[in-house]
């Protein structure tokens, strides 16, 4: 579990809500498009002042859509990293990894 102790330097850990349910009526979609929704985005933005990262969560056997494929390239072309991570334990360890979390 992540605590403000856990942290070792100031973050923000976005979860993006791209998805919805109940209303899909087209105009309903179209006006999400227009406030911003970006298909294929992944669930996680975490962002610190040195830089940030994406994080996608999948099941075991989860494969990326092809929105989430030409997302996951569009970050790589313009530098930012991101991943597939199958549990909370991977994604502490990425952030880990990158020195957010202790």
């Amino acid at each position: 579990m992540l605590t403000r102790q856990t942290f070792l330097k100031p973050c923000l850990i976005l979860h993006l809500a791209n998805e919805y349910a109940g209303d899909h009526r087209p105009a309903f979609g179209a006006l999400l498009r227009r406030m911003g929704k970006v298909p294929g985005a992944f669930d996680y933005l975490v962002w610190a002042r040195d830089g940030g990262l994406f994080l996608e969560f999948k099941s075991s056997k989860g494969k990326l859509s092809p929105n989430q494929q030409a997302f996951g390239e569009e970050l790589s072309r313009i530098g930012i990293d991101w991943h597939v991570v199958r549990s909370c334990e991977e994604a502490i360890g990425v952030l880990r990894e990158r020195g957010i979390v202790r």
